[in-house]
């Protein structure tokens, strides 16, 4: 392992970006495989379900999943896995994270990402106030030698306490406010989304201000299409409202029609200026099945909604009272594949590392360069920004005490050269 991970380094100046597009969907299954006084196995029924689930998946083909309202039985989960995701249509294979349910609730959530992208580095919870909020830690796989697992992404799903009462909102923000202390106390970097079923009705609610208004900007949350405001049963916001699919009861299904903004991917400055490898695509975040002409009404009703075709229309409408929300992402992913023309700055390491970090760069103008190492959980161990001057330069870091093990670091130069490569710590 050593010595790939030294010949990967020696030539890791001479290496070419290669880019992938990754989707991201998250999605509420209105109580899938949970049956209550009110969804039962008569008005959710499972089997049909997992047909609407195939319908909505074959034509979204996520990356990455993020499901909420699942019922805690782990062969829900299992089912999702093999007899849903797996048995698509469009060529992907799904895995799944492990299951947690800390806050002992009835419903939880779960998380698939396509295994030949991505690989999960890690998982944790980050607060179990009535539902757990989960934190995975993904790694983008190089496509072309697979052995690129360069660039992470932080993905944070959560499902937050629902109703307009006083009392509900103080949960709501006891979540958030527990996440944020989370990501800040445990100095989590780089890339990261927060998405889920929010439950808020307005920018002003103290769960949403936790999120987009936190002292640190690289901590902070940004809607990605920038439509903050007072959602709730507001035709302004008609083309953004992901609840309800249904304007009248169904036993099962909220009623009321599209009029509130539950749903949302919500992105840290790290993925909107793409600053570590993970960049939002603009433009590509959607809430799917909203078509901006279905205030106040079901989603089949008149006028006819052309955004998804028929099929797909009818499958969003009868598996949940929620629409999902995707949005894109483009990875930037360092190959080791010979390159006779490198783009400079050049940067080579001693490794394994020891009590010193060793670097050397080679530059043919002025540059800025930033370097992070980070944890293969993506905690910041040592950020430094310098200037570079034609040439070459050499730069030492002292490390603080670490236990032995890989760690990864990471560059991106003022030209827009980004550098990744695992290291090893003895």
């Amino acid at each position: 392992m050593k010595n790939i991970l030294l010949i990967l380094l020696l030539v890791a100046g001479l290496a070419t970006a290669a880019q992938q597009t990754v989707t991201y969907m998250q999605y509420n299954l209105l109580n899938y495989g949970n049956f209550t006084s009110y969804c039962t196995s008569s008005n959710n029924n499972q089997d049909a379900k997992d047909q609407y689930l195939k319908t909505i998946l074959n034509h979204i083909q996520p990356d990455i999943l993020a499901v909420n309202e699942v019922g805690r039985n782990s062969a829900n989960a299992t089912r999702l896995l093999n007899q849903v995701l797996n048995s698509n249509t469009y060529g992907v294979a799904y895995k799944r994270a492990d299951i947690t349910n800390y806050a002992n609730s009835e419903i939880i959530n779960l998380f698939f990402y396509n295994q030949d992208k991505l690989e999960l580095a890690s998982q944790s919870v980050a607060q179990s106030i009535l539902r757990d909020i989960n934190i995975y830690t993904l790694y983008a796989i190089d496509e072309g030698l697979k052995t690129g697992d360069t660039t992470f992404l932080t993905c944070i799903t959560g499902h937050l306490k629902a109703g307009s009462g006083g009392s509900d909102a103080q949960v709501r923000a006891t979540m958030t406010e527990n996440l944020m202390n989370y990501l800040e106390w445990n100095e989590i970097s780089g890339g990261i989304l927060f998405s889920g079923d929010m439950n808020v009705y307005s920018d002003d609610e103290t769960a949403v201000t936790n999120l987009v208004n936190h002292p640190d900007p690289l901590v902070r949350f940004y809607d990605p299409i920038d439509k903050m405001g007072d959602w709730n049963n507001s035709s302004y916001y008609a083309g953004v409202h992901t609840q309800s699919t249904h304007a009248d009861y169904s036993g099962c299904a909220a009623s009321g029609g599209l009029d509130d903004r539950f749903d949302f991917i919500f992105i840290n400055k790290s993925i909107n200026d793409g600053l570590h490898g993970v960049e939002y695509v603009e433009g590509s975040y959607t809430a799917v099945g909203n078509d901006s002409n279905h205030f106040n009404k079901s989603i089949t009703d008149a006028p006819t909604n052309t955004s998804v075709p028929a099929e797909v229309l009818e499958a969003l409408y009868a598996n949940s009272d929620h629409l999902p929300v995707t949005l894109e992402m483009e990875i930037t992913i360092e190959s080791s594949i010979h390159d006779y023309q490198p783009k400079y700055p050049v940067l080579s390491l001693v490794n394994p590392v020891k009590e010193n970090l060793l670097l050397t760069i080679y530059a043919d103008d002025t540059y800025t360069i930033d370097i992070q190492l980070i944890t293969i959980q993506g905690k910041q161990i040592i950020q430094l920004s310098k200037t570079i001057l034609p040439g070459e330069t050499r730069l030492t870091a002292t490390l603080p005490p670490l236990p032995e093990g890989v760690y990864v670091i990471t560059s991106r130069t003022s030209n827009g050269k980004f550098f990744s490569e695992k290291i090893i710590i003895q």
